[in-house]
């Protein structure tokens, strides 16, 4: 009876270390796995930053070369002979006041 009891005992312990070690792998697996989820949510955030800062490029040029476009129009204006060819101008306005304003 005593050699049933001791091999029961036996085989509990090493269900019990088993136990144990399956234990200690899956929080290391969920270690793992959270730590590919952080990954990949910085690199999806790395993206979005990405594509906003190419968008803001983008708007920045745009606005660059109506800045330019706008420049030059005032340039031919003042060859033509002032601000009356201006859009919406006057042919009394003198080169100051197609500077633009001052902020």
């Amino acid at each position: 009876m005593t050699i049933m009891n001791d091999q029961a005992r036996k085989q509990a312990e090493d269900l019990q270390r088993q136990d144990e070690e399956v234990a200690r792998w899956l929080e290391e697996e969920e270690k793992h796995v959270a730590l590919e989820i952080l990954h990949k949510s910085m690199e999806v955030k790395r993206k979005e930053d990405e594509v906003k800062r190419k968008e803001e490029d983008a708007r920045l040029k745009d606005e660059a070369a109506h800045v330019k476009e706008e420049e030059i129009q005032r340039k031919e204006a003042l060859a033509m002979g002032g601000g009356a060819a201006l859009p919406g101008g006057r042919g009394d306005l003198d080169v100051l006041q197609l500077l633009p304003p001052l902020v």
